[in-house]
């Protein structure tokens, strides 16, 4: 994603997600995970309801969402 795709899906999660602490995300320009662009990471323990928000927001912007052991990467596939 680019960084106008990135701070636009962050815009619309935080909104959508009162209680995720802004501080919990972040984004970074990286390639890897079969991605372009940016890949946002939402680190901590995330509340079911919290994580179906970010899998929906994701699929808006056709993004891919995966687990990891700090919370979820939030990319776009190429």
């Amino acid at each position: 994603m680019n960084r106008n795709e990135a701070v636009s899906y962050l815009k619309d999660l935080l909104s959508q997600c009162n209680g995720m602490s802004p501080n919990a995300v972040s984004f970074e320009q990286k390639g890897g995970m079969n991605s372009e662009g940016y890949v946002i990471h939402i680190r901590g323990r995330i509340e079911a309801s919290e994580r179906q928000v970010v899998r929906n927001v994701a699929q808006k912007y056709s993004f891919q969402v995966k687990d990891n052991s700090d919370g979820v990467v939030v990319y776009k596939p190429i």
